[in-house]
């Protein structure tokens, strides 16, 4: 039986040799643009009919901001170039690769 003091003592690196840890699926690496591939948290809980999944971490900043002003507003491309130059929004890099 796991004792409290067991895992209580325990340093968070410790996490990324941990059986438990490894069998749960608790650290995924996933591919990310800039840094190559990242080992983040797993999704909790883990649901049988639909577990979730890690794809991407998330992207660089304003990498969607065209696309979601175009979608959720009535700003046209012209009007977001416009608040682009103003410095108002800001267009980062490409989207990430992968699935979203």
């Amino acid at each position: 039986m796991l004792k409290l003091h067991d895992f209580c003592n325990r340093a968070v690196e410790d996490i990324f040799t941990d059986p438990h840890f490894q069998a749960r699926g608790m650290l995924a690496e996933v591919p990310d643009a800039e840094l190559g591939s990242l080992v983040l948290p797993g999704i909790v809980p883990k649901l049988s009919a639909s577990p979730g999944q890690l794809r991407h971490t998330g992207g660089a900043i304003g990498q969607d901001t065209r696309e979601i002003l175009l979608e959720h507003t009535s700003l046209d491309l012209e009007e977001i170039l416009a608040l682009e130059a103003q410095g108002v929004i800001q267009q980062g890099p490409a989207a990430h690769t992968g699935p979203a």
